[in-house]
């Protein structure tokens, strides 16, 4: 298994308790297809270690926001990995570990609404000079009430049973009750990629990666 998944307990602050984070540096990412070799931000651990990330930032949020991005230890001729241009991280230190959030549109704000919010964050960081990897789900998300997953479950009951943006909307929404513990929404979630209809496209891929979010929840409870 590529990652341990734990309870994730974070917040968001770009600090740089017990390390250091340089915009722009001499250091350079392995030449790549995947990104730019130009390093953007270079995260400095207290153990001397250096990892550089190389690749696209946003300017219109604060701390930024990356995507389509590798990491990598400076020297090195290797990669760490890569995150692609449907991702969307935000990336501190703490504790002398590299943490790289993912961040997701979903409908955990008040009365349903969507907003960016952390779902997992990876761990990055050195034990006995061996660079070390952990995925954490973040367990804090915002969870519904009984209130609330009551309007959901009626909602999709009455709705009509056709593939849209509205009804995948509600499909997204009966996820986050289903992770708030609703076994109704989750049943009604699951079974939502036969009663809309043959999925393709767009709605097909989201609605996978909305199955492997349930998954990844459940793995590890």
């Amino acid at each position: 298994m590529r990652y341990v998944t734990i309870m994730l307990i974070t917040v968001l602050i770009f600090s740089a308790a017990s390390g250091q984070i340089v915009r722009g540096y001499s250091c350079l990412c392995p030449e790549s297809t995947l990104a730019d070799s130009k390093v953007d931000t270079v995260f400095k651990l207290c153990n001397n270690r250096e990892i550089a990330l190389c690749g696209s930032r946003s300017n219109d949020s604060t701390p930024p926001i990356f995507s389509e991005f590798v990491l990598s230890e400076c020297g090195s001729d290797s990669i760490i990995d890569f995150w692609g241009a449907t991702e969307n991280c935000r990336l501190d230190i703490d504790n002398d570990t590299l943490q790289v959030h993912t961040l997701v549109n979903l409908p955990t704000g008040k009365n349903f609404n969507f907003q960016m919010t952390v779902w997992t964050t990876e761990m990055i960081f050195y034990y006995k000079d061996r660079l070390l990897r952990q995925l954490l789900v973040n367990r804090q998300i915002h969870k519904y009430n009984n209130d609330e997953i009551n309007i959901l479950l009626r909602n999709y009951e009455t709705t009509e049973k056709k593939i849209s943006d509205t009804t995948m909307e509600l499909t997204c929404k009966l996820l986050i009750a289903a992770l708030s513990g609703s076994k109704t929404a989750e049943k009604y979630f699951r079974e939502s990629k036969t009663i809309y209809g043959a999925l393709d496209g767009g709605y097909s891929e989201e609605y996978s990666d909305m199955v492997a979010m349930l998954d990844l929840w459940q793995s590890n409870k």
